[in-house]
């Protein structure tokens, strides 16, 4: 679908990451709107643990680009099947930086729809090791709330987006979203921090769907019965 480049900025004397989505891409207006809606939802948010973006616009073919920062690091997902289960103060360290990005994003009324571990960066940053970058605003929405002339509404309510294994059902049911839904996405990623797996036991994308509407997510002890949590993370 697109391409992200390493570039240099010389007179900024910094490395940036240059995203661009084909031009042959330009006649989906689904990808490109998802696109600009990454770009736009980003560029509004200024949280040092929020991936920024420093500028977007079209190329001279048409096709679309956005400018953000380089980073240098794994996201969590590539950290857990390498690494397997997290440290519990380690993982609750990260989740709540996330826990931050996301508090600036819905107090601007932006919900991000598609957190899950791929999406968050791990990267160091002024020496600070762990530091975690939310990512993928692709699927971000922007409540009603917030609306301004001009904005839309980018869901509507019966249609599922997402991805099946982090999100909430509300959002398997296809309904409107708000925070909320990003709260129990963020709670399905510190669970497979701290185990190294889902809540749940499932094979196809719909099984997760269902589970996460009618059942009850396996306790961590029984996940992880060799492992000792923090009392009250049960």
């Amino acid at each position: 679908m697109g391409a992200v480049y390493k570039a240099e900025q010389p007179d900024m004397n910094r490395y940036v990451a240059i995203k661009i989505l084909h031009s042959r891409y330009l006649s989906r207006s689904d990808l490109v709107s998802r696109f600009r809606r990454e770009a736009r939802a980003m560029s509004q948010l200024s949280h040092p643990n929020t991936a920024r973006v420093f500028l977007y616009g079209q190329l001279d073919d048409g096709a679309c680009y956005f400018v953000m920062e380089h980073l240098v690091g794994q996201n969590l997902a590539q950290i857990v099947r390498a690494q397997g289960a997290m440290e519990p103060k380690r993982a609750i360290r990260i989740m709540i930086q996330v826990c931050g990005a996301l508090e600036e994003a819905h107090q601007a009324g932006i919900v991000h729809r598609d957190l899950k571990p791929e999406n968050i960066f791990v990267t160091t940053q002024g020496g600070i090791r762990d530091f975690p970058k939310v990512l993928d605003f692709g699927l971000a929405k922007v409540t009603e709330r917030q609306m301004r002339p001009g904005s839309m509404v980018l869901t509507q309510q019966g249609m599922v987006f997402g991805t099946p294994e982090f999100m909430s059902p509300e959002q398997a049911h296809g309904k409107t979203l708000d925070a909320r839904s990003d709260i129990y996405s963020l709670g399905i990623i510190l669970y497979e921090l701290l185990t190294g797996k889902l809540p749940f036991d499932a094979k196809q994308p719909i099984e997760y769907i269902q589970l996460h509407v009618n059942a009850t997510p396996i306790p961590l002890s029984e996940r992880c019965p060799d492992a000792t949590f923090p009392p009250g993370r049960e």
